[in-house]
């Protein structure tokens, strides 16, 4: 697979160039006619389209030795001044960087450094005069001065804008007496994202945050120590390994579908020069071609600045290929905290994000700083939303099956930031009535909580592949394992949401999933001693930087019925649209140590399949041990043609646990579990009949059954050491994970 070579960004760039000039006082007329007073931010700006047209016409004026082109950013770049000056007095709002009584040339932060690098790419060209020298200096040093005023740090977006521009104009003012000043405020703002990680969680600032941080490198010529560092490879791995097989990466926090495409081409590009990756190359060429599929043949698209720095950045040397792995953490436990299953990288592969990542255990003195300097409330600080253990996206055959709730409506605080706008279980004090709206009974004023979450296990095998993840609550009061399992045969997932109650007193939980369009929905067969539970095939279709593929695509959502609980759904406001709630209840009072199970499948399919078939393909099945205790362990089983799939999940990790100080202290009779036909000391466990014979997977287990006949028994070991008895103790003890030979 090819990727654009530099010609095509500079010829992009040629094209956009011949119609913005012929735009450019139109903008600015409509810029003027739409001034009006502050914003939300108490802010009052110039408008953005001079800069962008100095920086271009200053690129392709070296490109193509072209005068013309830089004398016409050269008249761009000095009479910036007049825009400021055109702001009614009345218009300035009491902001402290309007203490002067007039509006900077330029200062936003997303702009203005372009505008540097502008001047730093035509700064010996002839066409600029000493006056025009003293005249871009003064505008620049009038535009950085407000950052001295909220010099705001930390490993974050604004921050590295923040450094970007600092550094930018010390690079092309080597002369002007504020230019020390500059470089250091730059680098203290900088440090702490050059060797860190970052504290947002939200894919579109990820996008702002590294497009900021590699100019930054390279005009404060710290490259050699940047691309050292473990923590900038780890990033570059980590917005690869999102990216979905549509649309670009997948939307969590802050962020809408298809965040920041034109950035993230830039940082790929950059990170398959520095490194010589192809696979960076490949990621830069599919997101380009993505968003090149979105528009007319021949059109403009995409912002021209990224442009500018492909071009800058970019290596054609590299040949671009496609990663060959499939499900896997991204990229780890402690700082990404995320769990990507695939089945490949084509626009037709099984994509499912899982996102555990609460707010961080690093960055205490940024986060600190943060929530005491601007209102983060809502936020999981920092962009994060309340989103721990939830589903944020999953994509099949080409078609967006679940998505993320969207970002805000308004400021300060983001609407969709919310855990009741996420796919998780939510859990509230009190009782909920049946009847009652759940999203009315879970609506609070949408602060974050505070959570910690840790990865419990997560393991691939050849058929199935499982991750387990916690969130805790200590406030609320409760623990939340989620368990993903994905059929790889079949294409299907089940989820499995054990909530234990730490403590005593009425608690409702809600299991939520969201979609646009409920097309059927009907009610399971009980099975056995379990009642009903109840289905419904779902549609998402076009919403904001989206439109469905395949418009016949489906969702089957099947909540597994359970007792005490009951099923429904409900309208809501979500992602700027209107869009459809659906959740599986109970309500109750708790004890300490009670466990609530939920079971949910989700299954991908065409519209020619009969939902209500697929959902009774999934149900609870039988469990049982030598001592049991109700909540320990959940089975289900899967159906379909003529093979069965059993899956066994402990959800007391330590029900095994012997009381005796003895090692081992979890062995095949304290832990042996039927899960139907099978039985197992495992943790988790998959085993599928066939006409091709049995089929197993397991992690965390001493011996495997199936219809009384021995699979798997793990050797007899020898434990000295033992801290009650003094002799060697004979044992089995637990392998980390084996499946059925080939």
């Amino acid at each position: 697979m090819t990727a654009p070579d530099r010609a095509t960004y500079v010829d992009m760039l040629r094209q956009w160039r011949r119609t913005a000039i012929t735009q450019y006082d139109e903008q600015t007329r409509q810029w003027f006619d739409n001034l009006s007073k502050a914003n939300a931010f108490a802010e009052v700006g110039t408008p953005g389209h001079p800069v962008t047209l100095a920086f271009v016409e200053a690129f392709l004026a070296v490109e193509d030795k072209d005068d013309a082109l830089a004398e016409s950013a050269t008249q761009h770049m000095r009479t910036l001044r007049q825009f400021a000056d055109r702001i009614p007095a009345e218009y300035i709002p009491d902001n402290a960087m309007y203490d002067s009584g007039q509006v900077p040339p330029q200062s936003n932060v997303f702009v203005l450094p372009y505008y540097c690098e502008a001047y730093g790419m035509l700064r010996h060209h002839p066409c600029l005069t000493a006056e025009d020298h003293e005249t871009i200096g003064a505008i620049i040093a009038d535009s950085v001065a407000p950052l001295f005023r909220f010099p705001e740090w930390g490993s974050h977006n604004r921050a590295m804008l923040r450094a970007w521009t600092l550094a930018a104009a010390a690079a092309v003012c080597p002369d002007r007496p504020e230019r020390a000043d500059w470089e250091q405020l730059g680098w203290q703002i900088a440090a702490d994202s050059l060797t860190g990680w970052t504290v947002e969680d939200a894919a579109s600032y990820h996008a702002l945050w590294s497009r900021a941080l590699i100019p930054y490198v390279d005009l404060s010529n710290r490259q050699a120590a940047f691309y050292r560092e473990p923590t900038t490879r780890f990033y570059f791995e980590y917005n690869l390994n999102l990216l979905c097989p549509i649309g670009g990466l997948a939307d969590f926090g802050d962020s809408d579908w298809a965040p920041s495409l034109q950035l993230y081409v830039a940082v790929f590009e950059r990170a398959a020069s520095a490194f010589r990756d192809p696979h960076y190359r490949w990621a830069a060429g599919e997101m380009y071609r993505r968003m090149q599929a979105r528009v007319a043949p021949g059109a403009f698209f995409g912002d021209p600045c990224a442009w500018v720095h492909c071009a800058q950045w970019m290596d054609d040397t590299i040949q671009a290929q496609p990663p060959d792995w499939g499900s896997r953490e991204v990229l780890e436990e402690l700082a990404g905290k995320k769990v990507v299953f695939r089945s490949g990288w084509e626009p037709e592969s099984t994509f499912l994000l899982l996102n555990y990542k609460p707010e961080t255990d690093y960055g205490r003195t940024i986060r600190d700083y943060m929530r005491n300097t601007i209102s983060v409330e809502a936020e999981k600080a920092h962009h994060g939303h309340s989103d721990e253990n939830s589903i944020s996206t999953l994509i099949s055959d080409g078609v967006l099956l679940l998505h993320d709730g969207g970002y805000r409506e308004r400021v300060p605080n983001g609407k969709y930031r919310a855990d009741y706008y996420h796919a998780r279980p939510v859990v509230r004090r009190g009782l909920l009535r049946q009847g009652e709206s759940v999203y009315e009974f879970l609506h609070s004023d949408g602060h974050h909580r505070p959570m910690q979450t840790e990865r419990i296990d997560f393991r691939t095998f050849r058929e199935v592949e499982f991750s387990r993840t916690r969130a805790s609550d200590t406030h609320t009061g409760y623990t939340h394992d989620r368990i993903v399992i994905y059929l790889k045969r079949l294409n299907w997932f089940v989820v499995v949401d054990a909530i234990l109650f730490e403590q005593t007193g009425p608690y409702s939980v809600s299991n939520l999933f969201f979609t646009h369009e409920i097309t059927a929905s009907g009610t399971t067969q009980p099975s056995g001693s379990w009642p009903a539970g109840n289905w419904f095939d779902t549609r998402i279709g076009g919403m904001r930087g989206y439109e469905p593929a395949n418009v016949d695509r489906r969702l089957l959502v099947s909540y597994i019925g359970r007792e005490s609980a009951w099923q429904g759904s409900e309208p809501v406001q979500r992602y700027y649209r209107d869009e459809v709630l659906m959740h599986q209840s109970v309500s109750g009072r708790a004890v300490r140590g009670h466990r609530q199970v939920f079971c949910t499948a989700l299954i991908p399919h065409a519209g020619t399949a009969d939902p209500a078939t697929l959902a009774a393909s999934v149900s609870l099945a039988p469990v049982s041990r030598p001592v049991n205790f109700p909540g320990q362990a959940v089975a289900l089983q899967v159906r379909h043609g003529q093979e069965c799939v059993t899956l066994g999940i402990q959800l007391d990790l330590q029900a095994a646990t012997r009381f005796a100080d003895v090692r081992p202290r979890q062995d095949w009779d304290s832990g042996r579990t039927k899960y139907g036909d099978w039985e197992t000391d495992a943790n988790f466990f998959y085993g599928r009949q066939g006409s091709d014979g049995p089929h197993w997977a397991w992690t965390e287990a001493t011996r495997l059954e199936f219809g009384g006949r021995e699979l798997f028994q793990g050797p007899e070991g020898s434990f000295p050491l033992q801290y009650i008895e003094p002799s060697t103790r004979r044992a089995v003890s637990r392998w980390r994970a084996w499946e059925s030979p080939q």
